[in-house]
């Protein structure tokens, strides 16, 4: 038998985590054959949902802690209680000199942890602790002698898994670490569970408006001539954005894990207003409100028309996707230059934006400032800005001549 909270609050999370949505309340409704190892067989949707494309993504399972109650629980917690001699040091002595005999690496049990359960009587489930990193120990192990010792003391007798409870009226000092971690648990499925939170949950984690607006500001890129990837200035200019993604990631998760901490806090400039973006009482620019600023409506219908005539795939969705395009949630616009970044391979077209090492930092000020996306496109899309990033590298290069760089930068 195995109890329901077990199979119940399950939470799986995927690597790279972005937003609520790359992370799932999950509950187990079968067993596959022992064959098939700790494979997982999820629901269909968790793809395209989480942002996975089967590169290096991986979704991690939180199982909750629980305990095997067996038959002959005399037999066992007898078994365990009999190595625990007058002092730490002797128990440790009589734990090594049982693994000896039953041939059990110490790598899959650590005496010293064992021995010193044994002594703490602050808590009762260390017993059970103790019990469990040795039955643990002696069940990964296979051989005549393991095998002999599951027969005579029961350990292949399970009667119950059960799940292990937090106390509440116990102190948090007193619980145990599995009541702990399972309490944890049932913490992020009820915020994942929740009505007002489900939403956020199940929306798809790829935010295409920041490549639609930039695939139009870019134009079309299709049309490549005879080996162009066999081209050196091709390749070397490949290198650098792949470059540019790889630093962009690492800058983007931050920004996305800053954000989200940053709502917690009234964050703002003092004195300072930077011309776009949320303001205070005080016409301070302030940081980490939940959404950007709202396009006017001149705007709105510039914009419309913008991605129409590049995209051609709106057509009677017009409404929704003037609804839409007035202002994005904060976290949604860093996670899709986030997504640009790790998926730079398939297209680069952040980096065909300007959006490098050495404006990154700036992007992500605007955007955490409440400045609309489609502004900082095209703020970052001017040429002078472009040349300026051009005349940085060419300072920092090992190859160009940076006098004469100098000097043609002042003739442009």
């Amino acid at each position: 038998m195995i109890d329901p909270e077990i199979l119940e609050n399950i939470i799986g999370y995927r690597i790279p985590n972005q937003a609520l949505s790359s992370n799932d309340a999950l509950e187990i409704v079968g067993f596959l054959p022992e064959g098939m190892g700790d494979s997982v067989v999820a629901y269909s949707e968790i793809p395209t949902k989480t942002g996975s494309d089967f590169d290096i993504d991986k979704m991690y399972i939180m199982v909750p802690s629980f305990r095997a109650n067996y038959k002959a629980k005399e037999k066992v917690r007898n078994y365990v209680k009999s190595f625990r001699g007058k002092s730490i040091d002797e128990t440790i002595s009589l734990i090594n000199d049982e693994l000896d005999r039953l041939q059990i690496p110490e790598s899959e049990i650590n005496a010293e942890q064992v021995a010193k359960l044994l002594f703490d009587e602050t808590n009762t489930d260390n017993l059970y602790y103790a019990r469990d990193l040795l039955v643990n120990g002696i069940l990964k192990t296979k051989n005549s002698l393991t095998e002999d010792l599951k027969n005579s003391i029961g350990l292949n007798q399970i009667e119950k898994l059960e799940y292990i409870r937090f106390n509440d009226n116990k102190p948090l000092i007193e619980q145990s670490k599995g009541a702990l971690q399972n309490r944890l648990i049932e913490g992020y499925k009820a915020v994942l569970t929740h009505p007002e939170v489900a939403k956020e949950v199940m929306t798809p984690i790829d935010h295409p408006h920041m490549e639609d607006d930039i695939k139009a500001l870019r134009g079309s890129v299709d049309s490549k001539a005879d080996l162009h990837h066999f081209d050196d200035i091709n390749q070397i200019e490949m290198k650098y954005s792949f470059q540019g993604g790889k630093t962009g990631t690492g800058q983007f998760s931050n920004q996305l894990v800053d954000h989200n901490r940053g709502m917690f806090a009234e964050q703002y400039f003092r004195d300072t207003n930077i011309g776009f973006g949320h303001v205070n009482s005080n016409n301070e620019t302030v940081l980490d409100r939940e959404f950007s600023e709202t396009l006017n409506s001149a705007d709105t219908k510039y914009m419309i028309k913008f991605l129409e005539d590049y995209h051609k795939k709106y057509g009677k969705d017009k409404k929704v996707l003037a609804k839409n395009i007035k202002e994005y949630r904060i976290a949604d616009t860093i996670s899709a230059i986030l997504n640009g970044n790790l998926d730079i391979a398939k297209d680069p077209f952040v980096t065909d934006n300007n959006y490098t090492n050495l404006t990154n930092n700036t992007a992500a000020l605007l955007i955490r400032s409440g400045v609309h996306p489609y502004k900082i496109n095209r703020f970052l899309n001017q040429p002078i800005i472009k040349e300026y990033i051009e005349f940085v590298q060419n300072k920092k290069s090992k190859l160009v001549d940076k006098k004469e760089a100098t000097k043609q930068d002042q003739k442009t």
